[in-house]
């Protein structure tokens, strides 16, 4: 991702969706950030970075991306704000204690 910094930390919601991105990476810090969309893109994880640059995200729809387990959503779990979570897609929803795991690790979450 290239150029992010031109946005100038001027928008609540960034739709990044179907970019063929591959990394969660290069983000400057997003303050007013709320909803962050990268849905059908070929992300494999969640990076740790993404949560202290966007310290006030509440929704993160992230379907259909290529996250396969679950020890690639622990950045997660720093997260105080996130309260929405779009997982569908990705071949870690379908895994057995996925929901439990994902419930557990952020507190705030109130959609899944």
């Amino acid at each position: 991702l290239e150029n992010l910094g031109a946005l100038q930390d001027r928008f609540d919601v960034l739709d990044l969706t179907d970019n063929a991105i591959v990394r969660l990476e290069n983000f400057p810090r997003f303050e007013r950030l709320h909803v962050l969309l990268v849905s059908r893109n070929r992300i494999n994880h969640i990076p740790n970075a993404l949560i202290s640059q966007m310290p006030s995200l509440t929704t993160l729809v992230a379907a259909h991306n290529r996250i396969e387990n679950l020890t690639q959503l622990s950045a997660l779990g720093r997260s105080k704000t996130l309260e929405m979570l779009e997982l569908v897609g990705n071949p870690v929803s379908s895994q057995k204690h996925f929901r439990a795991f994902v419930i557990t690790l952020i507190p705030s979450l109130r959609y899944l």
